[in-house]
């Protein structure tokens, strides 16, 4: 008996399959600390437009923007950062800044930020993920009148430290971590007593 060999046979024994080469690994990044409403202000456009460019420059890169954590750094600019919220990516962090801590007496912080805070939670409880940014800033320019920042006049110490421990108590009460800010006049006291703060008012499961 003869047998018929197909005259691909050898052919198809010797091929290897075609493979096309795998797209990269892209990687994926979250922005920790922004200031959205500031940056935008400053470029002069809108978020839809910055997010749009941002994606374009990254079509060719490794790596893209997987969310951002934009901060509220007091109740004034809160329904700015609040208008963010709405993009798919945008978290918020809504608290008081140190620099900004004068504004609020000590009898009525609980009504005008306290609560505020506390609604802001309910109204967006997978979308606020902290409380802050909170903290010390020691920081004296010597211009005082011709600074080009927010400088702390000394005298403001203590307040500073009442709403930051305020924060603190603040973010245990509605399970939420804390983004601290310190930031010294050149001595170290605002970080030494940052973490004296946190050390009294903190507990081991508070998240920062």
């Amino acid at each position: 008996m003869t047998s018929r060999i197909s005259p691909n046979a050898a052919t198809t024994a010797t091929e290897t399959p075609s493979t096309s080469p795998s797209p990269p690994h892209k990687y994926g990044y979250v922005d920790t600390h922004a200031h959205l409403e500031m940056i935008l202000e400053k470029l002069d456009t809108k978020y839809e437009h910055w997010i749009e460019s941002v994606r374009e420059k990254e079509s060719e890169k490794l790596y893209s923007l997987e969310s951002i954590l934009t901060i509220g750094c007091k109740p004034e600019n809160w329904r700015k950062v609040e208008h963010f919220l709405q993009f798919e990516e945008v978290y918020g962090a809504f608290g008081v800044h140190p620099l900004n801590a004068n504004a609020f007496e000590e009898n009525t912080f609980s009504t005008t930020v306290s609560d505020g805070l506390k609604a802001l939670h309910k109204k967006y409880p997978g979308k606020m993920k902290a409380i802050g940014e909170c903290g010390l800033d020691y920081y004296v320019c010597p211009d005082v009148a011709n600074a080009k920042e927010w400088v702390c006049p000394v005298d403001c110490r203590e307040h500073q430290q009442f709403v930051f421990k305020e924060q603190i108590l603040l973010a245990k009460e509605m399970n939420l971590p804390l983004v601290v800010h310190a930031r010294d006049a050149g001595d170290g006291d605002a970080e030494s007593d940052c973490l004296d703060i946190m050390r009294k008012h903190c507990d081991a499961a508070q998240k920062i």
